[in-house]
């Protein structure tokens, strides 16, 4: 991947460009929500934008027009940036398009929104890995708030840095950060920083696990010894990061009674047992209504020292992180209780759209799984799902544009059934789930065969779950 973090000449131009907008030509590539975000945070500043994308998007009125706006919608030439000052560039688009590397090798200073906004507001703490993240992003700003500080939580989870900045004044943020966000976040130090877990993903961006790797661990390579850093000690790869940074460490463990370090916790069964800073949460019991299975203690354990990292809880306060815990109810879309109906439960974790975590998802499970899987393949197969499904999945449906690989992964699975969509799926396993049993939508596949994105599918299964309730009824 393109590395610039040490191009201190960019470094200079981009400081140059911030501290004049008034004055600068800025183009922002690609306008979903992170685009049409810093789009608006420019025009602010007095920025004059030229909007691009190779689509023609929907966009609110404040960008339609404006003597300050430019439009530049279709195909992308590689000269659409040559008259531009500073490009800032949104997560998904790829900083090794022949556009953004020809508008760096000409001069122009290359940003994404933590570049572009920082500096952040008040303490910062950032959570990134391969799953997990938006559920310990949101425990996180909710344990944060227990003493009454101002909390955001978002980034890649709910709303975008760049709004955030200037529409909400804060004590503390929780910001969920993707690796794509962080290939451009050059100088952005966290007070504290979590890296939850690193398995394959998005392949179509990475050649390699190291790859993707190198783009997570640029949360921690500015922090300090004032800083703190979470690392997984269970995940040998987030283990490896720690000689990335020179943040004070503090490791959390579901599965070892002996961490690497001097800070940190783990469990013995739900019960927290802590060490140096972590101390502090030695007795805990992690024991939660709504968030099931092992990688929600991990990611519980995460949040709860990432508030120790900031400094915001000790013996006296615990009680009050304590309560925020147990009143947090989890997202919507990632393990989500929808209903019981007839004694069979209802699951949706639309949000699992790869391999892992789909698999994550079956080993929280409790109870034998009616499984559905399904929506636009995504390259990196499906063994973990299909050796987590071997014990507690009853039926498999392999359903949309991914039928076929899936099928093929399950051949040897006795319940595997086809369907042709999610609805056709839900509706035969409806009929085929018995009491005491779970239907769980763990789609691992993205879902843009049958959908516009991973919520307008789980709102969907919502919904035809709320319907089956109101036929029981």
């Amino acid at each position: 991947m393109t590395n610039w973090f040490s191009d201190t000449a960019m470094l200079a131009r981009i400081d140059a460009a911030k501290a004049d907008l008034v004055n600068r030509r800025v183009g922002v590539y690609g306008l979903g929500i992170s685009g049409r975000a810093m789009a608006e945070y420019l025009m602010r500043r007095g920025a004059t934008v030229v909007l691009v994308d190779a689509k023609t998007p929907e966009l609110p009125v404040v960008l339609e027009a404006s003597d300050t706006i430019v439009h530049r919608f279709g195909p992308v030439a590689v000269d659409a940036f040559d008259d531009c000052d500073l490009l800032a560039i949104s997560p998904g688009i790829d900083p090794r398009k022949a556009e953004v590397r020809r508008a760096r090798d000409r001069g122009v200073p290359i940003v994404g929104e933590l570049e572009l906004c920082a500096p952040l507001p008040g303490l910062v703490a950032a959570v990134t890995g391969t799953n997990g993240k938006s559920t310990t992003t949101a425990l996180l700003g909710v344990l944060a708030s227990a003493r009454g500080a101002r909390t955001f939580a978002g980034g890649n989870l709910g709303s975008p840095i760049a709004n955030w900045v200037d529409q909400r004044p804060t004590d503390l943020a929780s910001l969920e950060l993707s690796s794509y966000q962080l290939e451009t976040a050059y100088r952005f130090k966290p007070r504290v920083s979590v890296v939850l877990n690193l398995t394959p993903d998005h392949a179509e961006r990475y050649a390699t696990i190291d790859d993707y790797a190198d783009a997570k661990a640029h949360i921690l390579e500015n922090q300090g010894p004032e800083d703190s850093a979470v690392l997984n000690a269970d995940d040998a790869i987030v283990a490896a990061m720690a000689k990335k940074t020179n943040a004070r460490l503090m490791w959390f463990s579901t599965r070892a009674a002996k961490l690497p370090g001097h800070h940190g916790a783990w469990l013995e069964g739900d019960t927290v047992r802590g060490v140096g800073a972590a101390a502090v949460l030695e007795g805990l019991d992690l024991t939660h209504a709504r968030l099931f299975g092992r990688h929600n203690r991990e990611n519980a354990l995460a949040a709860f020292l990432a508030v120790v990292g900031l400094g915001i809880v000790d013996a006296t306060s615990r009680p009050l992180f304590e309560r925020a815990y147990r009143e947090f109810k989890g997202l919507e879309h990632r393990l989500e209780l929808v209903a019981e109906v007839g004694g069979v439960r209802y699951v949706n974790d639309t949000k699992a759209t790869n391999d892992d975590s789909a698999a994550i998802a079956v080993e929280a499970m409790d109870r034998p799984v009616v499984l559905l899987a399904g929506g636009v393949d995504k390259g990196g197969g499906y063994a973990r799902l299909v050796e987590a499904s071997k014990q507690r999945v009853r039926v498999v449906y392999a359903y949309g544009a991914a039928q076929k690989p899936i099928a093929e992964a399950f051949r040897e699975h006795p319940g595997l059934r086809l369907a042709t969509t999610m609805r056709a799926a839900f509706a035969q396993a409806a009929m085929e789930a018995k009491a005491g049993e779970v239907v769980l939508l763990a789609p691992a596949c993205s879902s843009f065969d049958e959908f516009t994105n991973y919520a307008h599918r789980g709102r969907t299964f919502k919904e035809l779950v709320t319907s089956l309730g109101r036929g029981a009824s």
